[in-house]
């Protein structure tokens, strides 16, 4: 009897240390821009949600319907229905550390058909984006939401 309730309790603690998801941390701050990238362009929302240290409120704002807390499915909405564009990393052209915890970067992306992403307007295009990213607890985390086109 003890063999068997030994063998439930070793399972149960397998199968929960193998469903929980392994939270993605940064020491670098650009390897942490290149991993959000990353999950954005393969639409990986879980991932992505784990490196977006931005306001939540913000994204709750395009899509009052979705819960706050669903920082995944804020996301991805955003991206498949409000105008945030799916896109990677194309060059790096800056760096700028604004503090010992904060770095800001300014990128050339491309699209997912890898042509070179412009957002435009009548008046205007600009094809170079700044993306902050901050140092949260022992991770860092990108504070900006992917390009937006209307």
């Amino acid at each position: 009897m003890k063999r068997i309730i030994l063998l439930i309790l070793t399972s149960i603690l397998l199968i929960t240390a193998c469903s929980k998801a392994e939270v993605p941390k940064y020491n670098d701050p650009e390897e942490a821009l290149r991993a959000y990238f990353t999950a954005l362009y393969h639409e990986d929302w879980e991932i992505l949600a784990l490196l977006y240290g931005g306001d939540a409120e913000e994204l709750a704002g395009y899509n009052s319907s979705i819960d706050k807390n669903n920082v995944p499915e804020l996301l991805k909405s955003y991206c498949k229905i409000n105008g945030g564009q799916i896109v990677q990393i194309d060059k790096i052209l800056n760096r700028k550390d604004i503090s010992s915890d904060e770095v800001e970067f300014t990128v050339t992306c491309i699209d997912q058909e890898g042509k070179p992403f412009k957002v435009r307007s009548t008046e205007w295009e600009h094809d170079e984006f700044r993306f902050t990213v901050k140092q949260i607890g022992d991770s860092y985390k990108v504070m900006t939401l992917p390009p937006y086109q209307a």
